[in-house]
């Protein structure tokens, strides 16, 4: 998210800062997630033991990610590295502190201090946030939280977008 989209990573650091969080911005690189789905396990073993070194420096409690791509790949960090010596016990303790931010965020009790928003708005589960990290609830929490906001469950909330198929091929300006 820090590189494809900075204003979604700021926006974040906002809202984090805004709940009492200190945020400590860590140099990882890409999650390895593109080679990993592409079967390129060489670059993507690589680009996690990077990752996996940097973490051993941090002293945080959390390692919060807006992306839930990249969140569900950290998870996976601990069996995609069992079998590297020296990274195992490490990955896993890194897997441990990943949260995605709506996980993070009701976890620590929202900020009931925000302005009122005057829209009807729905959600959709991102494949790899609702599937793998079974984290529906929060998202809808955060949503219904805001003053002023009618949330409205949409249909099929959980069904595939299929970007992650033909589709992102077919209509990549999108």
């Amino acid at each position: 998210t820090t590189y494809l989209t900075p204003q979604v990573a700021q926006a974040a650091i906002r809202v984090l800062n805004r709940h009492g969080v200190e945020v400590v911005e860590a140099d990882f690189t890409c999650c390895g997630m593109p080679p990993y789905s592409y079967g390129d396990m060489e670059t993507a073993l690589s680009l996690a033991k990077k990752n996996t070194d940097l973490s051993r420096s941090l002293e945080v409690d959390a390692i919060i990610t807006t992306c839930a791509t990249c969140g569900s790949l950290l998870k996976r960090y601990p069996d995609m590295l069992a079998e590297a010596p020296g990274y195992s016990a490490q990955a896993t303790a890194l897997a441990g502190k990943v949260r995605d931010i709506s996980e993070f965020l009701t976890d620590i009790g929202l900020n009931r201090e925000m302005g009122t928003l005057k829209h009807r708005v729905t959600y959709h589960d991102p494949c790899h946030l609702g599937r793998f990290q079974k984290a529906t609830r929060q998202p809808r929490q955060i949503l219904q939280s805001i003053p002023g906001i009618d949330f409205v469950e949409m249909q099929e909330s959980n069904m595939c977008c299929g970007a992650a198929g033909s589709y992102s091929l077919a209509h990549y300006e999108l």
